[in-house]
């Protein structure tokens, strides 16, 4: 593993209060345990802790990335809600908890278009970081309410689409028409948990797709085929989530070139591999053009991305909406993604995904694309949002060698990790044979 990344600063009231010297020690302290390549620092930094974390970055040999919120807000404009991604009922999708950071911004109106790359076209000729890392370069998660949460359906999506030969306002129908029933439920979360079939941009034509999705790689490594729903309603559906990546790849694309002709790297920052076709992330073509992506496999977060997190979500709709049981629930997540999955909500909650679940996740996505794939490993303790311990870590980080990414990404927040739990990975990371 060639790559150690670690996330440091995230937007917070109290970092103008921090001390300089104390974020210079953080940054010293996780060097002299780790191998660390690539530091990545928040964008709303006060410039003092900026210049102190380029000095340090510089000094110790790494790179310093900016961790940038790409299709939500760095602070530097406000979530409009003309800007913001709609449900198909026409109301505008709320953000986790309403953050600005978590509200999410259409790829396909122009004018967050224009903002987004204006933007981000400042800050890479700014001359303060090696590379972007873009973070939030997708849609908003469905998880929550997968009738509602699922976007956009925006007059500017509805242009684009129809330029495709998509109707949205047959989607619309489609969605409304599927969840009547509890066989329409499970094929609504089975086709948001299958891969989209890689697509070509710009000018894709979304018709001319193959109404298959990409077979995706079973806990063996062997590529299974997966049955999808071949009605009209779920070949609507279909069409409008490979719609949505090729949308979400436009853009990625358009920002990387940005990036790269300022000389700079880029890293993306996206879902598990299971996960990435409902937020409109199709690795393939997007890792086509960036130097990294980092599979944000969390398998003990309850959390936005988290494993357990998305998939309770839809476990949770489908109990209430779909009346179904709890093992039939989780019975349909585990089929659609193809993983070991426990058969109660109340495990997954309380232990999250098992080592061989994560480790099949993580090899999905090294086999997506040529791309280096870097293995988020969440190493924050939070009360409510993460549940870590020792043999836990150890047993993650096993199987997360075992599928070979390029490295590991330690998330999500320097600030919050002990010098315990880096030990502990130093520990792991020493004994790798591929380190």
């Amino acid at each position: 593993m060639n790559y150690l990344t670690i996330q440091y600063l995230e937007d917070s009231p109290d970092l103008p209060g921090l001390a300089v010297e104390a974020v210079r020690q953080r940054m010293r302290d996780a060097a002299a345990r780790l191998p660390v390549t690539h530091f990545l620092v928040g964008w709303n930094l006060p410039p003092a802790l900026l210049q102190a974390c380029q000095e340090e970055s510089a000094r110790l040999g790494a790179a310093i990335y900016r961790w940038h919120p790409f299709l939500a807000s760095d602070g530097s404009y406000s979530p409009i809600p003309e800007w913001q991604t709609v449900g198909p009922g026409g109301d505008t999708i709320p953000g986790f908890h309403h953050l600005p950071e978590f509200t999410f911004l259409c790829p396909n109106n122009p004018q967050v278009e224009a903002a987004v790359l204006d933007r981000l076209e400042s800050l890479a000729h700014s001359g303060q970081y090696q590379g972007i890392f873009l973070d939030r370069i997708r849609f908003p998660s469905p998880s929550p309410a997968p009738l509602h949460h699922l976007g956009c359906f925006c007059v500017h999506c509805q242009r684009a689409a129809r330029a495709q030969g998509l109707d949205l306002d047959q989607v619309s129908a489609a969605l409304h028409a599927m969840v009547r029933s509890p066989l329409g439920c499970m094929t609504l979360v089975r086709s948001l948990l299958n891969l989209p079939a890689s697509t070509s941009v710009p000018g894709n034509n979304t018709r001319n797709l193959p109404r298959v999705f990409q077979p995706r790689t079973s806990t063996s490594g062997v590529f299974q085929p997966q049955t999808l729903d071949d009605s009209p309603h779920g070949r609507l559906l279909q069409d409008f989530l490979a719609f949505r990546c090729t949308s979400i790849t436009r853009l990625a694309h358009k920002a990387a070139a940005l990036v790269h002709a300022a000389g700079l790297e880029v890293g993306l920052d996206c879902f598990s591999p299971g996960l990435t076709g409902m937020v409109g992330q199709d690795l393939p073509t997007l890792g086509a053009r960036v130097d990294w992506i980092k599979a944000m496999s969390y398998a003990h977060t309850l959390g936005p991305a988290g494993l357990p997190f998305e998939l309770l979500g839809l476990a949770d709709w489908l109990v209430h909406t779909a009346a179904l049981k709890d093992k039939e629930a989780m019975q349909c997540l585990a089929d659609a993604l193809d993983l070991p999955l426990p058969l109660q909500r109340k495990t997954l909650r309380e232990k999250g995904l098992s080592p061989s679940a994560l480790q099949a996740e993580i090899r999905r996505g090294c086999l997506s694309t040529p791309t280096p794939v870097l293995a988020g490993l969440e190493l924050v303790e939070l009360a409510g949002v993460t549940n870590l311990d020792v043999a836990q870590i150890r047993a993650d980080h096993q199987a997360v060698r075992a599928a070979a990414p390029a490295g590991l990404a330690l998330s999500w927040d320097l600030r919050l990790m002990s010098n315990e739990l880096l030990d502990l990975v130093s520990s792991l990371w020493s004994e790798s044979p591929n380190r």
